[in-house]
């Protein structure tokens, strides 16, 4: 008889049941691989996260910037884009330079200052450790869709707003005098070019 190994225990199931399955030592050499895979990983997805979140705040302020410009020139109608609102009131700015902390409103004037004020967007405060630095406190996008940065210093013809991170992650946005915004040249520098 010339039967092998294999097809024997396959005609014996007592044999076959006893090689069913993993042993133990095979399943804690793969909890132990598991495991040190999970610890080389945990602290590149926390930088991740981080970058992400940089990254999307961001381009949610890229677009909150791209709406009041929209609604300037739509509106033929100056609107103000301003850091920090009061959330006793959500209808006033803070002239703070620091956009994370309290979020931003867009509106069509600056309560209180003005009165019928309208309030078109709010930007909740931001993830906590997010800063969004700044020399800029208010804008007016004017309704020939130009940036007016109310006297605000501009470098190299630009208003920049950086978001930072952990002080790892940096992302730079340039709004131009004539309303047109975009990242910096050099993402991920601390002091990128617009």
């Amino acid at each position: 008889m010339h039967a092998s190994w294999s097809s024997n225990t396959r005609k014996d199931p007592v044999r076959a049941a006893a090689y069913k399955g993993f042993t133990l030592i095979e399943l804690l050499i793969t909890v132990a691989i598991f495991g040190i895979l999970a610890a080389i990983a945990v602290p590149f997805m926390g930088d991740l996260i981080a970058e992400r979140r940089v990254a999307t705040s961001a381009q949610e302020f890229m677009a909150a910037h791209r709406l009041a410009r929209s609604e300037a020139i739509k509106r033929g109608a100056n609107i103000v884009i301003c850091g920090k609102y009061r959330p006793a009131s959500q209808r006033e700015c803070a002239f703070s330079h620091d956009w994370a902390t309290g979020g931003w409103l867009i509106a069509t004037g600056v309560a209180p200052r003005e009165s019928n004020v309208e309030i078109i967007a709010l930007q909740p405060p931001f993830y906590s450790g997010l800063k969004i630095d700044s020399s800029v406190t208010l804008m007016t996008y004017m309704p020939d869709g130009s940036a007016d940065f109310n006297g605000a210093s501009m470098k190299d013809g630009y208003a920049t707003f950086v978001f930072s991170m952990s002080n790892k992650f940096h992302r730079q946005i340039c709004v131009s005098s004539g309303g047109h915004i975009q990242f910096a040249n050099q993402i991920g520098s601390s002091d990128p070019a617009c």
